[in-house]
Formats: C-alpha cells, structure tokens, sequence
C-alpha cells in the first residue's frame, strides 16, 4: 500500500482513524496539555480525517477551530 496520494478516499480515512492511535498519540493528553481554557482560535493545519479537528472543537466551546490546508 503506497501512502501518498491515497486512490481511495476511504482507506485515507480508516487510516487516520486506526483504533490504536490514541494508545501512541494520546489525544486526550495532547488537548489537555495545550491547557486551553474554551474561548481561544486554533488552526488546525493538515487536519486529515478531523482526528484532532474534532477533540478541538468540544474543547472550544465558545471559541473556534479554523481548518488550515
């Protein structure tokens, strides 16, 4: 399987969603360590699948997530 560009927008997708990335990531401790406090802007630049985009965004509650390409 070649990684770049991926023919199948799906396989892109389950390969960013791999169940065993939050055990090597830790996405959750990644958030928590930025010590966000709800109101700030993030861009999220190169944000694939939304792996990150999405955790981003329940912690911004009254801020705002910019997707950056």
């Amino acid at each position: 399987m070649h990684l770049r560009p991926f023919d199948d927008v799906a396989e892109c997708i389950a390969f960013l969603e791999k169940p065993d990335r939050a055990v090597w990531q830790k996405p959750d401790d990644v958030i928590a360590a930025l010590g966000l406090k709800g109101s700030e802007t993030l861009v999220d630049i190169g944000a694939g699948s939304g792996y990150f985009t999405f955790r981003f965004a329940k912690a911004l509650q009254h801020g705002k997530v910019i997707l950056g390409v």
